[in-house]
């Protein structure tokens, strides 16, 4: 039997997607025997979900008709589940929940009273508030949690190297929201940013719900000060516009707190991702 053209294009599609998930793969000596074992708890995970969205069953036999995966495995999996609480694979561990001291970095580099509006960037916070002064490093954390110390947050965000301390002044670093030494920092950024893009392109492609923005600007024949100039204002409107839509969020955010006693009605989250890439193209491009 001949494979459909639909998923012939989906085949086409997905291997495209996977080759630098794989080469990430290889670069940290992920070999396939090992990643065909994720792949198959994915599978099984998203096959659960699809039955339950639309209104199926979940047994050992549907989970394998959905997924092509043996009964056997897939009963052992259902089987799993039940014993973990029905726990999906990213229910648990750092790259679900975000540290604070990530929580703290985004307000401070977005939020409108944290930004030197002469050039659009974080300012400088004392650690304490000064005499007549109100904005420091322990109140921007202590705004967003209490259970946590500020000290432990700005401890962890100087291991990261994100931010510098300079006479009593905390400086967010320009590379703050790329981690340049922390693995399971940039392993947590990646599996976010990547699978939320995934899930929008994905969303779009099944038809499940209303089309959701997803956009890209690419040109060639450019040289390397173009990249340069380029990315210089791709940096600076893309932050700003991450600033304009977080501060926008966190207003409507504090009127539903306040509107809402019963939280159940805040129940969505909005994210907006930007990115900006820059390739030497290969002689069959050309």
């Amino acid at each position: 039997m001949s494979v459909p053209t639909s998923n012939k294009l989906i085949f086409f599609s997905t291997s495209k997607v996977l080759m630098p998930l794989v080469r990430l793969m290889i670069h940290w000596g992920v070999g396939y025997k090992d990643f065909s074992v994720f792949l198959k708890s994915a599978y099984l995970h998203a096959g659960k979900d699809s039955l339950r969205h639309h209104g199926k069953s979940v047994t050992a036999s549907s989970l394998s008709v959905a997924t092509g995966i043996h009964r056997k495995d897939a009963a052992q999996f259902l089987k799993d589940q039940s014993l973990n609480n029905g726990q999906n694979i990213s229910d648990s561990g750092s790259i679900q929940n975000s540290s604070w001291a990530f929580t703290v970095l985004s307000k401070w580099a977005t939020d409108e009273q944290y930004i030197d509006l002469s050039n659009n960037k974080p300012i400088a916070l004392p650690y304490s508030a000064q005499i007549g002064g109100s904005l420091s490093f322990v109140s921007l954390c202590e705004a967003l949690t209490k259970d946590v110390r500020p000290r432990s947050i700005l401890d962890e965000l100087l291991r990261l190297e994100l931010v510098r301390q300079e006479d009593d002044l905390i400086y967010l670093r320009s590379s703050a929201f790329i981690p340049q030494n922390d693995l399971e920092t940039k392993v947590e950024f990646f599996a976010r940013n990547i699978s939320e893009h995934i899930d929008v392109a994905t969303c779009n492609l099944i038809g499940l719900s209303e089309p959701k923005f997803e956009r890209m600007a690419s040109h060639d024949g450019l040289t390397v000060e173009d990249i340069a100039e380029l990315r210089e204002i791709a940096n600076e409107k893309g932050m700003a516009l991450l600033r304009e839509i977080y501060q926008l969020a966190e207003m409507k955010s504090k009127i539903n707190n306040d509107k809402y006693p019963d939280t159940s009605k805040q129940c969505y989250k909005f994210s907006l991702g930007v990115f900006v890439n820059d390739t030497k193209a290969s002689s069959e491009e050309k």
